[in-house]
C-alpha cells in the first residue's frame, strides 16, 4: 500500500507546475556570483504579477517604511537586492502552492498557511535574539515562510492519506514522523524536500524545508534548521494557525545550543509575535 501512495507522491510532484520563468531566472542570477543588482531588477520588472505582490509585502507594516514604495529601484535602495530577491521568489513560490486548496474538512489549509507565517515571524526574532547578522533576518523569515510546503501538498493531494497519518498518530501515540512514513512511506518535511529539489531551491531553502524537523541531519545549514525548528514550536505553542493536536516537544538541547538561544531568553522577545504576525499578513493574503 504504501508504495503505491509513494508512486502517487512522486508523480503528484512531477504534476506540480514549474516556478515562473522569471523565478527560474531569479534563482538563476541568486547562483551567479558576478551577477548585479540590476540584472536582478530587470529580470523581475518582466513578471507584473510578481513585481505587484513584491511591491504590496514591501509597503506592508512588517517592513515599517516610512514612505510608499512605488518601484522597485526605490525596494532595492531601501532593503537591499538580497530582500528583494528573497521577496520576489517567495511571491512566486506562494503563487504555485496557493492554486489549489484542502482536499478534506478536517484540514484547514489558511490555518496552516498562518502557522507557517507564525514560524517565519518566530524564526526572524529569534534570529535577531541569537544576534545573528541583520542581513540574514529576513532570510530567516522566507524559510520560515516555506518550512511547511510538504505538508501543504499533502493537504492538497494526499489529504485523505495525511488525515489517516494524524489518526495513527493519535490512536497508536506515535510521533507524527513515524505515523507520515508508515502511511504516505515519507515524511511531509521529505515530501517538501523533493519539491524543493524539483524547483531548484537554493540549498538554504532547501535544507531548511528537508530537515526543520531534523536539524541534526542537515549538515551546513544546522542552525537555520534549528532556528525554524524552534519557531515552529512555538507558533503551535501558541495555538496560532493549524495544529494537528498531538503532543508538542519541546525543541533538544542540541538544537537550542546550535542556534544560540536557550527557551527562557526567547520568552520576552516572543511576547510581540501575535502584533509582528498581523503586520506581516499580507505575506499570505491574495
Amino acid at each position: 500500500m504504501s508504495e503505491i501512495i509513494r508512486k502517487k507522491i512522486l508523480q503528484s510532484i512531477d504534476d506540480m507546475p514549474s516556478l515562473p520563468l522569471t523565478a527560474l531566472k531569479i534563482l538563476r542570477l541568486a547562483n551567479d556570483i558576478n551577477s548585479s543588482p540590476q540584472e536582478m531588477l530587470e529580470t523581475i520588472k518582466v513578471d507584473p504579477v510578481i513585481t505587484g505582490k513584491v511591491l504590496q509585502m514591501i509597503n506592508s507594516s512588517y517592513f515599517g517604511l516610512s514612505t510608499t514604495v512605488s518601484d522597485l529601484r526605490q525596494a532595492l535602495v531601501m532593503l537591499g537586492s538580497n530582500t528583494v530577491k528573497n521577496l520576489a521568489l517567495t511571491s512566486a513560490l506562494l503563487n504555485t502552492m496557493k492554486s489549489k486548496g484542502s482536499g478534506h474538512a478536517m484540514l484547514d489549509l489558511d490555518g496552516l498557511w498562518l502557522h507557517s507565517l507564525a514560524t517565519a515571524v518566530g524564526a526572524k526574532i529569534i534570529a535577531r535574539t541569537a544576534n545573528l547578522p541583520r542581513m540574514q533576518h529576513d532570510e530567516f523569515f522566507i524559510i520560515g515562510l516555506l518550512h511547511d510546503i510538504g505538508r501543504i501538498f499533502s493537504f492538497q493531494f494526499l489529504a485523505n492519506e495525511y488525515v489517516e497519518a494524524i489518526e495513527l498518530a493519535k490512536s497508536d501515540s506515535l510521533d507524527i514522523t513515524v505515523a507520515e512514513t508508515s502511511i504516505l512511506s515519507m515524511t511531509a518535511p521529505e515530501a517538501g524536500g523533493l519539491l524543493a529539489e524539483k524547483w531548484q531551491l537554493p540549498g538554504n531553502m532547501l535544507n531548511g524545508i528537508r530537515y526543520y524537523r531534523t536539524p541534526a541531519e542537515a549538515g551546513d545549514f544546522q542552525k537555520i534548521c534549528s532556528i525554524v525548528n524552534i519557531a515552529s514550536y512555538f507558533a503551535t505553542q501558541k495555538n496560532i494557525g493549524w495544529s494537528d493536536d498531538l503532543a508538542v516537544h519541546e525543541p533538544s538541547e542540541s538544537i537550542l545550543e546550535v542556534a544560540g538561544v536557550s527557551l527562557e531568553e526567547l520568552t520576552d522577545p516572543l511576547t510581540v509575535m501575535e502584533e509582528e504576525i498581523e503586520k506581516a499578513k499580507s505575506f499570505i493574503q491574495e
